[in-house]
């Protein structure tokens, strides 16, 4: 689990029924770099509990985040 300013976690994994439980760690949470992490700050938290639901808002944040990283 991996927390943030939020009482609720920002990523949960479990891989202990994998057969090499801390590559599988590894691959998912590089798995979840690549839009999750983008993603999770348009859910509600405390300070905004509607979070952001406009499609066209979040899609472009998720995108000029990940353009930059290429």
């Amino acid at each position: 689990m991996i927390y943030g300013e939020e009482e609720w976690s920002e990523l949960d994994l479990r891989v202990d029924d994998h057969a090499d439980p801390l590559a599988e760690i590894e691959r998912l949470e590089a798995v979840s770099r690549e839009r999750w992490v983008h993603f999770r700050k348009y859910l509600p938290t405390r300070d905004n509990p509607a979070g952001v639901t406009d499609r066209g808002i979040i899609d472009a944040g998720i995108e000029a985040a990940t353009a930059s990283e290429r």
